[in-house]
């Protein structure tokens, strides 16, 4: 008779395959934190010099009363927003715990939303440009002026801030029991206490245990009636 839950008996699968996965090793999550934390600021570096460079050319070189450029320089900002809280994020993983407090969190994570909508919105709105000043060359001259460009960057711009409130009211700062404070999005169910994770997790643990005793002492009355057949048979 088996007499542990690593080993499998008789007609029941292995039940000790959820219970004996290896925790996560604090060392290789801080490792990988590093890496990624590293990851980010490079990206942050390229991303602010290649835009810094475009609009310095726009600024310097270009005249900012046409369409076109009037969409690149909203898309540049919007690329210099998006990438803004790279930093942050950076130091972030880096410690494994948020340091900024509440008020950034909700900052951050905005303007993370802020600049993936509105990045989105000026490129599919200078696609709808070109194909205007192409198919439609000559009755769209009327209408692609710059107050057009204008009133379309603030309607991209104010769409965008309207999908970001979502995302400044969700997130927060929280108390994880084994990672400290964490910055994310906290709203979305109530129900969820970080304070609470240990004691839902031994809960589970004992209601394993439970499961696999039960399923033990089965397991142990079916082999004592085999045995009793057994004796029956032989007499």
């Amino acid at each position: 008779m088996n007499s542990s839950f690593g080993e499998t008996t008789a007609g029941y699968p292995d039940y000790s395959s959820e219970t004996d996965a290896p925790f996560c090793n604090r060392e290789t999550n801080h490792d990988f934190g590093v890496k990624l934390s590293t990851f980010y600021l490079l990206i942050f570096t390229l991303s602010v010099v290649g835009n810094s460079l475009v609009l310095y050319i726009l600024c310097k070189f270009e005249k900012l009363n046409t369409v076109g450029n009037i969409f690149l320089l909203n898309l540049v900002v919007s690329d210099l927003v998006f990438m803004s809280g790279l930093p942050f994020w950076a130091v972030y993983h880096h410690k494994s715990s948020w340091v900024f407090g509440r008020a950034w969190c909700k900052i951050v994570g905005s303007a993370y939303f802020l600049g993936f909508y509105s990045s989105i919105l000026f490129l599919t709105l200078m696609t709808f440009d070109r194909y205007l000043a192409v198919v439609y060359a000559v009755p769209s001259t009327r209408l692609r002026r710059r107050s057009y460009a204008l009133a379309s960057s603030a309607a991209v711009w104010g769409i965008s801030l309207l999908a970001c409130i979502k995302p400044f009211l969700l997130y927060d700062q929280a108390e994880h029991y084994s990672q400290g404070l964490v910055c994310e999005e906290v709203g979305t169910s109530e129900s969820i206490d970080f304070e609470d994770l240990p004691d839902r997790h031994r809960l589970q643990d004992d209601q394993q245990v439970q499961d696999g005793s039960s399923l033990l002492g089965k397991d142990e009355d079916k082999e004592d009636e085999i045995e009793m057949e057994e004796v029956g048979v032989t007499t």
